[in-house]
């Protein structure tokens, strides 16, 4: 089964694209900043991370590079974020692509 992580402080952002995903019966789990976000990725790491760029704790960067370091440069990190800059916030993080908040619809 698809393990999908997705991290952001904003409980109905979170709550928003993990009903989704579990909707389509992907394996879901959340968490609100990085500290809880690398304690998810030890063991299985995700085949996915869903990444808010600004959480509190300001360490975005270090969640995307530890899921990198589990998954191989080519690890699937989609860039979530409010912020207008954020294709060079995704570039700077690396990541697959970006959506910008807030989302139209998640269905």
């Amino acid at each position: 089964m698809t393990r999908i992580l997705v991290v952001d402080d904003d409980m109905n952002i979170l709550a928003a694209i993990a009903g989704a995903l579990s909707d389509d019966g992907l394996q879901v789990q959340t968490a609100t900043d990085g500290p809880r976000a690398l304690a998810l990725m030890e063991g299985t790491p995700p085949d996915l991370l869903i990444l808010d760029v600004t959480l509190p704790t300001g360490d975005s960067d270090v969640v995307a590079t530890h899921m990198r370091t589990l998954r191989g440069e080519d690890a699937p990190v989609l860039v979530i974020t409010g912020d207008g800059r954020a294709a060079q916030k995704a570039r700077t993080l690396q990541a697959y692509s970006y959506l910008r908040k807030p989302f139209e619809q998640l269905q």
